[in-house]
């Protein structure tokens, strides 16, 4: 009695009972007979952000826009990892006042840290073509052997910041530069 039972709970496995919708149908399917979903549709859409005063914070809101594309460059092809300065040019708008800071080993030597100053100055001053009064020192001993200098000047692109960058790294004794 047992073994029937559990051959008719089975067989009541494998069958599918009929739709609804097939009203000239006495046949009960089975798996195997089943059609296969259809496709899902796949459509295109623009997505924009208008929060409305809502409380999304501004890290999200550059999270989302960026996925967009928002930020992208005009020129594909200046859309690389070599390029510098494309995540700047699209969240900064120039002309803005710019810091750089470079650390530099003077071993405790005046001379040496006066020379240190003087080329980081030089440096900036060629890429920015600014005079010296436009611009914001700040010198700072970092111990015996090092010495801090940020600089603060107006900078008109994201390619002038990085070629000062490069000249600041190339400035002897320079072992630092943020």
């Amino acid at each position: 009695i047992h073994q029937a039972a559990a051959k008719d709970d089975n067989d009541k496995k494998h069958v599918k009972p009929r739709n609804d919708n097939d009203v000239n149908s006495n046949k009960d399917y089975t798996p195997e007979e089943e059609e296969s979903p259809p496709p899902p549709m796949i459509t295109t859409s623009t997505v924009r952000i208008d929060d409305g005063g809502s409380d999304l914070t501004e890290r999200f809101k550059y999270k989302v826009n960026a996925l967009m594309g928002a930020f992208d460059p005009a020129d594909p092809t200046q859309d690389t990892e070599n390029e510098n300065g494309n995540i700047l040019n699209a969240l900064v708008r120039f002309p803005i006042l710019y810091t750089f800071t470079v650390v530099g080993k003077t071993l405790g030597d005046a001379d040496l840290q006066n020379q240190f100053v003087a080329d980081v100055k030089r440096v900036v001053l060629k890429e920015t073509r600014e005079s010296e009064e436009n611009m914001t020192l700040l010198i700072t001993p970092r111990g015996t052997k090092f010495t801090k200098v940020a600089l603060s000047v107006e900078v008109q692109s994201a390619q002038v910041i990085a070629a000062i960058y490069q000249g600041l790294e190339a400035t002897p004794g320079s072992v630092m530069q943020f």
